[in-house]
């Protein structure tokens, strides 16, 4: 299913655990049966084009290999090194998402076969600190690229020190501040999102937009990001209501937010609510009950609505949000589930695109050679798990979000988006 890729804080701007993380569920479990294995090579095969998969030391599909028993496929010799710096010595939430982004590392290796990367976690603590040691640390040892880190102190830290040796850094942050001077970053962000679902809403002719969004870092990003969109395309935001998530003080706001779309004529034709399950199920039957009229006023959301939870709210359906492409997850999540025995994180998905990207930037890299800032900027772009993307040359992403629709039975694609920025590499 299609999910909000935030990572610490709503989008790692608020420095809180995100609903996301929240809905991460149970210890991860590395415990792989031989059947489990089997099932999950079967899924493996489907996506990469080598039909028989080669490990270290000669084993192949018919060995009990499996990601995260200590070997990486593509340990041979003059494999190219690829970094990824997580906080796998972090307690909690935040250790569980290092952990399950590390699998899907794993994972992505484990699929594609690929003897021309060897992976090399190094835990940063979830610290600037620790970050810059395990750049270091992975610079001499030869890594060519670092994948990482997660946040955006941690982020620059590494870039600093990557930088001198001429190593680019794809980074999983949120915070487009960090990025640039060969810092790149994977994420989905929310002024991407904004602007997406923004355009999308207005070439069908809404011009007159409210906002719900709540208070701090992530808010202030949206709201900035909405107004700026709007009015580039020559529309207008008549209200921002703001909220505490913290105090449960939704009714005021949103009752201030529903008399504007209420009645045969509202100051309003579309409402944003930049939020996701559960206080969005809560949201949206309070607007309900204060006289929104859904059929004049179209409620978009921002990425913080995929989680399928919210199609069980009524008042929700007819929604529209931006999001990847709901397919290619849905396929990723259950290779997971059937290889690592639990639902992986949402965040996890970028590790395992970061990890193909990596495979297919070394194998175009000259023998010996490091990997380009050029190559990483190729503007035909990439494809992965969330979708189309490209790197501008400032390090932010540039991607190719569908829109989705909230119905009854889940959610229903109503634009795919593009599909190729002039021709999409691997």
């Amino acid at each position: 299913m299609p999910h909000c890729l935030a990572i610490d804080g709503v989008y790692e701007l608020d420095l809180k655990p995100t609903m996301e993380i929240l809905a991460m569920g149970s210890t991860l479990n590395r415990t792989l049966t031989a059947a489990s294995l089997l099932i999950g090579l079967a899924f493996g095969l489907t996506a990469c084009d080598s039909s028989r998969l080669n490990f270290p030391g000669g084993r192949n599909a018919d060995s009990d290999y499996a990601p995260g028993d200590g070997l990486v496929p593509g340990a041979g010799d003059g494999a190219t090194k690829i970094a990824i710096l997580l906080p796998l010595s972090t307690s909690g939430k935040f250790g569980r998402v290092a952990k399950s982004m590390k699998n899907a590392a794993e994972l992505a290796l484990f699929d594609a076969g690929d003897k021309k990367v060897l992976l090399i976690p190094k835990d940063t603590g979830g610290t600037p600190g620790g970050a810059r040691k395990a750049a270091a640390e992975a610079v001499s040892e030869g890594a060519r690229l670092i994948l990482g880190p997660v946040f955006a102190g941690s982020v620059t830290a590494a870039g600093a020190v990557a930088r001198s040796s001429n190593v680019p850094v794809i980074g999983f942050s949120t915070t487009t501040s960090v990025a640039g001077n060969g810092i790149y970053l994977l994420s989905m962000t929310p002024q991407e999102e904004v602007e997406r679902i923004v355009d999308y809403t207005m070439k069908r002719g809404k011009t007159r937009f409210g906002a719900l969004i709540p208070q701090g870092g992530y808010g202030n990003v949206v709201s900035g990001a909405l107004k700026r969109a709007v009015e580039q395309r020559g529309g207008k935001v008549i209200a921002v209501e703001r909220y505490n998530q913290s105090t449960g003080g939704l009714t005021g706001p949103t009752a201030n937010i529903a008399r504007l779309a209420a009645g045969s004529n509202p100051k309003i034709d579309a409402l944003m609510i930049a939020e996701g399950d559960p206080l969005l199920r809560q949201i949206a039957p309070l607007l309900s009950s204060s006289g929104l009229d859904r059929s004049r006023v179209k409620l978009i959301g921002t990425g913080l609505w995929g989680n399928p939870a919210i199609a069980s709210e009524p008042a929700l359906r007819g929604g529209w949000f931006p999001s990847g492409p709901p397919g290619d997850r849905r396929n990723f999540e259950q290779r997971y589930r059937e290889v690592y025995g639990t639902a992986p994180v949402a965040i996890s998905s970028l590790a395992y695109d970061g990890v193909k990207l990596a495979g297919r930037l070394a194998a175009a890299a000259p023998e010996g050679g490091g990997i380009s800032r050029q190559a990483l900027e190729d503007q035909a772009g990439f494809s992965g798990i969330n979708g189309l993307f490209r790197f501008r040359s400032d390090g932010t992403p540039e991607r190719g979000m569908s829109i989705l629709e909230v119905t009854s039975s889940g959610f229903r694609v109503i634009d795919s988006g593009r599909d190729r920025f002039g021709g999409a590499a691997y």
